[in-house]
């Protein structure tokens, strides 16, 4: 590797590229407030042009690369040390919405995408909780939410994906074009390429969300209800939540939602117990965690470490791994106001993308601890992500799947074991399409 690269030597660029220190600093630190990785410098392109440029200089130098979109990874994904991130959300570009389609750039922000389909009366099938993340950061993780037991998880809507490999020369792919790199990117983790460009699929959108809330004392209980609702597709939204409940116990709550174009035409869902229901418009409720976002702002949780942790697991030993896992953990161990535990299921026939691992049962469970290692928090931040690696052979004893978008660094052999038998294609893939091995900073 070259010690000092001449960036002087580059070719003149759209946008601009940052070499000072202090220019880099932010780009330092993601969400998760964890890893510190300082890059050489920083690329916010002007065009796709300035991508491939940059892209050819890192490989002839050998310098690592890493494409950064808002900034939301937990454990340094989107950073890397003496390299150079490339900001994305300096092409944030919405193309073109169709009938059934949306063209978009990588590093445009999803609540962006919504707001522009919403205008021609669609909506993206599937939207992750929190929406001030970019395009091109969720699918190449994943991206579920609560329709993702209907329709799979963002990175399955995608019709096709424009991506800069190693050679620095873009690629168009999509399952009857160049299908290898296709599934290389989908969940990919950005180690094959650079997603620049994606086209989405859309489905109408309806005026309304009512929202339905049931509490539970019993897990198998919260569990049954859930699963009913997914299975005889009662619900348009599905997740679940576990809460601090009375004498340093857990309760349960589902969460779940229809749209519609006139509530007066709904029932209610169908379940014992009455549920604590709220209409609002569908906008609203995609963007329902920006009030919560705002809250832990002014508290300053939102810029304390997120030892998140975050699995897939398999229906029939969800009851086993959480009652487990609970078993281990107290309230307390949330840290902050913050803090949070998701679990809600999901049907793995809608999965498409090869890379995105997950249980072979017909229905799967996403499993995350989100704690907020606050400054008042009593637990510190090491038992925190000691509790993650706990967690993490819990889950693998039982057949569950990392979604690894957390803080559990893999090891090679731990990244060997997550894909399995895809594990070799991996590595012929990186060798393919990053023959310099620069993409990725992990």
């Amino acid at each position: 590797m070259t010690t000092s690269p001449d960036f002087t030597t580059l070719p003149a660029l759209d946008g601009a590229l940052v070499t000072n220190e202090g220019g880099c600093q932010p780009y330092a630190d993601d969400f998760g407030h964890i890893v510190r990785a300082l890059p050489r410098a920083v690329l916010r392109p002007g065009s796709v042009a300035d991508i491939l440029t940059i892209t050819r200089f890192a490989a002839e130098h050998g310098l690592p690369l890493t494409a950064r979109g808002a900034g939301h990874s937990l454990h340094g994904q989107s950073q890397v040390a003496s390299g150079i991130v490339i900001d994305m959300t300096t092409l944030a570009t919405i193309h073109r919405v169709s009938a059934d389609r949306v063209v978009v750039d990588a590093g445009a922000l999803w609540s962006r995408v919504l707001d522009a389909t919403l205008s021609h009366g669609l909506t993206p099938p599937v939207l992750t909780d929190y929406l001030e993340t970019t395009v091109g950061g969720t699918l190449s993780a994943g991206g579920i939410g609560g329709m993702s037991h209907r329709h799979g998880l963002q990175v399955d809507q995608i019709a096709s994906c424009d991506v800069v490999i190693g050679d620095g020369t873009m690629v168009r792919c999509s399952p009857e074009e160049n299908r290898a790199l296709f599934d290389a990117v989908r969940a990919g983790h950005g180690r094959c390429g650079i997603m620049v460009s994606a086209t989405l699929a859309l489905v109408p959108a309806y005026a309304h969300a009512r929202v339905y809330r049931f509490t539970y004392s019993d897990l198998r209980e919260f569990l049954a209800d859930q699963r009913r609702l997914v299975v005889e597709r009662r619900a348009d939204y599905v997740e679940g939540f576990i809460t601090p409940g009375a004498s340093n116990g857990w309760g349960f709550v589902l969460e779940a939602a229809r749209f519609t174009d006139s509530v007066a035409e709904l029932d209610d869902m169908g379940l014992h117990g009455t549920p604590d229901v709220k209409d609002m418009p569908y906008r609203d409720f995609a963007h329902r965690v920006r009030l919560a976002e705002d809250l832990f702002r002014s508290t300053g949780e939102w810029h304390c470490p997120h030892p998140w942790w975050n699995a897939f697991i398999p229906e029939s030993a969800t009851p086993k791994i959480v009652t487990e896992a609970l078993g281990q953990l107290t309230p307390a161990d949330l840290g902050g106001k913050s803090g949070l535990i998701l679990l809600y299921p999901f049907r793995t026939e809608h999965l498409t993308a090869p890379l995105l691992r997950s249980p072979d049962e017909p229905i799967a469970y996403l499993f995350a601890v989100l704690p907020t290692a606050a400054g008042d928090s009593p637990v510190s931040l090491d038992r925190m992500l000691d509790t993650n690696l706990r967690l993490y052979d819990l889950i693998r004893v039982h057949n569950g799947a990392m979604y690894p978008i957390g803080n559990l660094p893999f090891t090679t052999a731990q990244w060997q074991a997550h894909y399995g038998p895809q594990w070799e294609t991996c590595q012929r893939n990186k060798i393919i399409y990053d023959p310099h091995g620069i993409f990725g900073s992990r």
